[in-house]
Order: structure tokens, then C-alpha cells, then sequence
């Protein structure tokens, strides 16, 4: 373990340096104790009326964010293939994107979190960005960010793959080993991003540096330029964190989709790759069963986390499907700190029934 991690009640869980033989042994330790880094214990926690206040402006936007995201969807595929072909009016339209995501990850992060796990079309190469933007947008908050750097991460978020467009879904849906050419285009489209983007007109250095480093890591392992941590921009080290994740998650070809808790106990365990800080404050945030996960509850039921509670140790849940295996006509909350609707464990069924996301977080339709 890179870090030492307490529990909710601040006594040290795991020392650094303690070994656990593998993954899942490192879920059943986390899944029994809810826990937290030292930092988040010595800082004063959002209050009940601050959390509350913040769901309040989410229904006063009047904006339904699932609906914007299909928005975005269709806006952002013609807007990548202006972007090919260096029409300068694109940026304008990235930014306007950006400008919407910054106001909906403020006033409802836990319904853009719960996105990025089950709301995803077929289209990875179009849909992963739009997650990883509005997931720089909620942990730009949390880190506290200037709004400068914040507009920067979620546009460097949407373009970072954009010398990618032509080919990802392409190499997302191959099921053998990258050849040298596609590996060259791999570890070269960073560059190649940055490049377009001066073409089209961005002067925003933050932008560009995000896009540049978003595939580097601490340790001098990533690529392009195998720099260090020391010299990554200090900001670009959550989107790194979030393009992994969000790649751990999402369905690819060539490997199994991995659960939120499979992903985070990973990043646990990969060596010094990832800031410390930045990864504690991701892993706190996000809590065991982040919003968007679908689970089983003791009652047997099957439900989707909705949101967070204060302490990030439960959750708020919307059943499904019933005890029985009948499904619900309409989502029913249930708190998990309840006994009743306790969490029980992770879980994906064969068949998951069609359900609304706007439903499951309060929005207007």
C-alpha cells in the first residue's frame, strides 16, 4: 500500500508500506471498513446545508444533464470533424461545451460521477470525453482549482484524443496486439493534438500543457516525453488519473470491463505512477461504491448508487429490481445506511432493464 489509509473514525487502517496479497482480498478490507486519507479527516467537511444548498442549484439550472450530454454527443462528432479539417470556429464550440459542463459538475457532481459509469452509446470515442470532462469539472472543485485551470482541464479533456478521432474506435474494438504503427500512433497523438490545436488558434498554455502531458505519469513511465511528476504540470495529474480509470471501466475488445472497486484497488497498487495526494483525494471522493455503480443490497434487491452521503462512506441508492427479480416501474430510493437496503456487493446482472437517468436523479423530463 502507497499510503497510509484510516478509517472513518481516523484510527490508521493500513500503514504504508503494509502488503496485501492481491485485489481482492484489499476490496474486502476496504468494503468492511469505510475509510479515508489522513487529509480528508483534517479537513472540515461539506455540511449538510452546503450539500444541500448545492442540490438546490442543481434544480434551479433547469438543465437535465443527461439530455446534455446527448447534446454534446451529437455537437461534438461534427465538431472533431471540423477540427480534422482546421476550422478555426470549432474551438468556440469546444468552449461553449466547456463553459456548460464547468456550471453542471458544480451544481450536481454526483449525477455527473454516476454518468460516467453507465451512460455511455456505442460512440467510446465521443462519449469518453464528454465523461472526462465533467469529472475534471467535479474534482476541480474538490482540488479547489482557479476557474482559469478549471476551464482548461475540462477543454484539454474534450480535445486530448483528437489526433486519436479517426482511429479509436477502431483500436477500442481490436481484439489482438497493437501493431508498430498503431503503437506510433498511440504515443505520438499527444503531439499531435497539441500541434492542431496551435493551428487552430489556442494560445491558453494550461490547455495546451494539459493536452500534451495527459498520458505521463510520476514515475517517468508514460509517453510521450517520459517526464517526471516533478516536471508534469501539477494540475494535469487528475485528468491522467481519470482518462485510466474511465479506461479501466469502459468496454473494450481486448480485455474485461473492470468494476469501480477492481479499478480503484488497481490504481492502489501501481507503484508511484500516480500523485499521492491527488489519488487519496480521487479514491475519498469517490467512496467504495461511487455513484453510477450497480450493486445488490441485502434485501436482494438490485439498485444504482445515486449519490454520496456526507462522509462518502454510504450511499443513496434507487432500486430497480425487486427481491423477487420483478422490476420496478419506477426507481425507488433507499438510503444504504439503512439496514435494510444495506449494500451487499457490486453487481451486474445478465439482463439490466431500461431505466431513466434523468428518473434516477430528479430531473425534469
Amino acid at each position: 500500500i502507497r499510503w497510509p489509509i484510516y478509517r472513518g473514525d481516523g484510527v490508521l487502517l493500513l500503514s504504508k508500506g503494509a502488503i496485501i496479497p492481491d485485489q481482492d482480498e484489499l476490496l474486502d478490507i476496504l468494503d468492511k471498513n469505510p475509510w479515508r486519507d489522513k487529509a480528508s479527516i483534517l479537513e472540515e467537511q461539506m455540511g449538510e446545508k452546503e450539500r444541500q444548498t448545492r442540490l438546490s442549484a442543481a434544480k434551479n439550472v433547469q438543465k437535465n444533464l443527461f439530455a446534455e450530454i446527448d447534446s454534446w454527443s451529437s455537437r461534438l462528432h461534427n465538431i472533431y470533424k471540423n477540427m480534422q479539417e482546421e476550422r478555426c470556429q470549432s474551438i468556440q464550440s469546444i468552449e461553449d461545451i466547456a463553459r456548460q459542463i464547468t456550471i453542471l459538475s458544480t451544481s450536481d457532481p454526483d449525477a455527473c460521477i454516476g454518468a460516467a459509469h453507465f451512460y455511455y452509446e456505442d460512440n467510446l470515442s465521443i462519449m469518453l470525453p464528454i465523461h472526462t470532462a465533467t469529472l475534471c469539472g467535479v474534482f476541480s472543485d474538490i482540488l479547489e482549482y482557479d476557474n482559469h485551470t478549471k476551464h482548461a482541464l475540462i477543454c484539454a479533456a474534450l480535445t486530448a484524443n483528437i489526433a486519436m478521432f479517426k482511429y479509436q474506435d477502431r483500436l477500442n474494438s481490436n481484439k489482438n496486439t497493437l501493431n508498430a504503427q498503431q503503437l506510433e500512433t498511440v504515443h505520438e497523438h499527444p503531439y499531435q493534438a497539441v500541434s492542431l490545436l496551435k493551428k487552430l488558434g489556442i494560445e491558453d498554455t494550461l490547455w495546451l500543457k494539459f493536452v500534451g502531458q495527459h498520458h505521463e505519469r510520476s514515475d517517468r513511465t508514460g509517453y510521450p516525453a517520459k517526464i517526471s511528476g516533478r516536471i508534469m504540470q501539477a494540475e494535469v495529474k487528475i485528468l491522467a488519473l481519470i482518462d485510466s480509470y474511465l479506461a479501466m471501466i469502459t468496454p473494450r475488445a481486448y480485455r474485461k470491463t473492470q468494476s469501480p472497486q477492481k479499478a480503484l484497488a488497481e490504481l492502489m497498487s501501481m507503484g508511484e505512477q500516480y500523485d499521492e495526494r491527488i489519488c487519496m483525494k480521487f479514491f475519498t471522493h469517490m467512496g467504495m461504491y461511487p455513484p453510477g455503480t450497480i450493486v445488490k443490497l441485502v434485501n436482494n434487491e438490485v439498485a444504482i448508487v445515486t449519490r454520496r452521503t456526507i462522509d462518502n462512506n454510504n450511499s443513496y441508492v434507487s432500486s430497480i429490481i425487486g427481491s423477487t427479480g420483478s422490476i420496478f416501474s419506477k426507481p425507488m430510493k433507499r438510503n444504504s445506511q439503512d439496514a435494510d437496503f444495506h449494500i451487499k456487493e457490486a453487481f451486474i446482472p445478465k439482463n439490466l432493464p431500461r431505466f431513466s437517468p434523468a428518473d434516477l436523479y430528479g430531473y425534469k423530463t
